[in-house]
């Protein structure tokens, strides 16, 4: 079923049929409480004329409403009433309307009163049968009448005033949840068109729709999403161009090399020469794939975050770079604030973003100079800061060296260029971020930071 024959479904026609039966309902409920209020009003009068059917000065049986100086004015729709002996047979009557039968079938009464709804004359009438003793212990029969035509007459009134609010309500229902689920279907038949083009790798921005409801804010969720995934889609073309690119130089070198050496005879000094300039580029090339299966690994693979000391981790990983810290003449300090909180991290990911940026001011740092790692909490989670006394980050350069394939100034040559870009991958998806602190005097401080409270899902 279309979701437009769903919505008219369940918001007209179902609340169109509940009104319907509480339409039916309460009309049956009507008539019940019309028939009681009928019957309270023949038992009432019947009560009042039992007790003084004989107070008369003779003794003689009578009705007082055939007495009264108002029976005219409310002959219209007070109760009709009869007296009857033992026979049957009518003794005193009230029945302006004349709908008094002559005689009755006294064997019939009670002294619990008897209702009962009977026709007479083409009309229903509410009739009540009760038996009346005398002073002296003879038994009459107490007949009480009303007519149901005003009972009829308000079911009809009912009925009409009722059925044209349901009608009226009902089309009112339709046509507004028509309009509604119209409009509705298109604003999804908009989105699932969008997502249908994404698949097809189009990330133009839905329509706009400032409705203002869920859907709208899941159309913002999916233009949010858009936009990340053509930021993600454009950097994977960018990724692969500048990979290509990067693979293209060293291998263009090694062919130079190997082409210039076959040119001629070359001696032995000569050969190993060439094989060492081979040799170098062959290690830029493992190094530039071993980052980017790093950087992959990290972007397509799943872990689940797991409760780190953040403060060992990091002394763990200066300890295994201890032997690069001397072969480079550098000096590494550590400084951890006490009570760090715990994170929630994939320990791998982190430590190889750590190694990263100690590494990379290792490359930096010269000799017989200090890198000062300190480690401390933050309002929103922890950060740990790497300052080397290296040439530092010009102001233009301090965003785009996170991007893959981009070297600092002076970098030529160091590294793949991908090392600080699995840095602030690694921090984003831990909730942080990386970035360089603008506000170091000497040098370049990298600021890695991991988040305390993050979602609790594999990355």
């Amino acid at each position: 079923m279309k979701l437009r024959s769903r919505l008219l479904l369940f918001g007209a026609l179902v609340p169109t049929l509940l009104m319907s039966a509480g339409f039916f309902a309460t009309g049956v409920l009507l008539d019940r409480q019309l028939l009681d209020a009928t019957d309270r009003a023949l038992l009432t009068q019947a009560a009042v004329e039992s007790v003084s059917l004989f107070d008369g000065p003779d003794g003689r049986p009578h009705l007082h409403l055939a007495r009264s100086s108002l029976a005219g004015l409310i002959q219209g729709f007070s109760p009709e009433g009869a007296l009857y002996d033992e026979r049957g047979e009518r003794v005193a009557m009230f029945a302006p309307r004349g709908h008094a039968p002559w005689t009755i079938r006294a064997r019939v009464a009670s002294d619990e009163p008897r209702l009962a709804t009977v026709t007479r004359r083409g009309h229903q009438h509410r009739e009540l049968l009760v038996t009346v003793d005398s002073p002296t212990a003879t038994s009459y029969v107490l007949w009480m009448s009303l007519p149901l035509e005003g009972i009829a007459h308000t079911r009809v009134m009912y009925t009409r005033t009722a059925g044209l609010v349901l009608l009226a309500a009902s089309l009112l229902f339709f046509a507004l949840q028509r309009a509604e689920a119209a409009r509705l279907s298109e604003r999804l038949e908009r989105l699932a068109a969008h997502a249908s083009r994404l698949r097809g790798d189009v990330f133009d921005p839905p329509a706009a729709d400032d409705v203002g409801d869920v859907v709208s804010d899941l159309r913002q969720a999916l233009a949010d999403a858009t936009h990340r995934l053509r930021a993600a889609h454009d950097a994977e073309k960018r990724l692969v161009a500048d990979a290509a690119h990067e693979l293209r130089t060293p291998l263009t070198a090694m062919r130079a090399v190997i082409d210039t050496t076959l040119r001629r005879e070359r001696t032995a000094d000569e050969l190993r020469e060439a094989l060492v300039n081979a040799r170098a580029e062959v290690d830029r090339l493992a190094e530039l794939a071993s980052e980017l299966l790093d950087l992959t690994s990290l972007r397509q693979t799943s872990a689940r975050r797991e409760s780190t000391d953040l403060s060992a981790l990091v002394h763990e990983t200066v300890s295994a770079l201890a032997p690069m810290a001397a072969d480079k003449a550098v000096r590494v300090s550590v400084d951890i604030a006490p009570n760090l909180p715990s994170v929630k991290v994939v320990a791998s990911q982190v430590r190889r973003a750590l190694e990263n940026l100690i590494v990379n001011a290792m490359r930096f740092a010269p000799a017989d100079s200090e890198v000062r790692i300190a480690v401390a909490e933050t309002r929103t989670g922890v950060c740990v800061s790497v300052t080397d006394a290296g040439e530092g980050v010009s102001i233009d350069e301090r965003e785009a060296i996170f991007e893959p394939f981009r070297r600092g100034g002076g970098a030529s040559g160091r590294g793949a260029g991908l090392g600080l870009a699995i840095v602030r991958d690694v921090a984003r998806r831990h909730g942080g971020d990386a970035w360089v602190d603008a506000k170091s005097a000497v040098g370049a401080c990298f600021r890695f930071e991991l988040a305390t409270h993050v979602e609790e899902r594999p990355i």
